[in-house]
């Protein structure tokens, strides 16, 4: 289900919208840096989780250029545009449609198994990614 914020800034926001696109806390860091003018390095350099929402604020962008992913407690999500995977951490996992599906009642990971491949790929990825960061590989 998503849960909708507030943000109030009558300097950038001069008329109120509703945003669909998935956010998540991890985007505080990128936006804010954006914001104040400081220009993050490549992700190549130093990978960053989020993105900045500065053109969601803007009225730039209406999708995330790439996924969210979480992890805690062994179970794992990634969450796109459409598409939501969640299971324990390494798999199997379940993939929802969280706009026809919000309450995430259909399992529809044998119905797109080129989308469950995909996600599970890139979530794979980003595991690997945060495991080399805790290391203090990409710093």
């Amino acid at each position: 289900v998503r849960v909708p914020g507030l943000l109030v800034w009558p300097d950038k926001i001069k008329e109120s919208r509703t945003v669909t696109m998935p956010c998540g806390t991890s985007d505080y860091f990128p936006t804010i840096m954006d914001a104040l003018g400081y220009a993050l390095p490549a992700l190549e350099t130093r990978p960053y989780d989020g993105i900045s929402l500065m053109p969601v604020i803007k009225n730039d962008m209406a999708e995330r250029p790439r996924p969210i992913g979480f992890e805690s407690q062994n179970h794992a999500a990634l969450i796109d545009n459409r598409y939501k995977l969640i299971g324990e951490a390494g798999g199997p996992y379940e993939l929802y449609d969280i706009i026809r599906d919000p309450t995430e009642t259909r399992d529809l990971s044998g119905e797109h198994p080129e989308t469950l491949s995909r996600m599970q790929e890139t979530l794979e990825h980003w595991r690997r990614c945060c495991e080399n960061s805790l290391k203090g590989h990409d710093y």
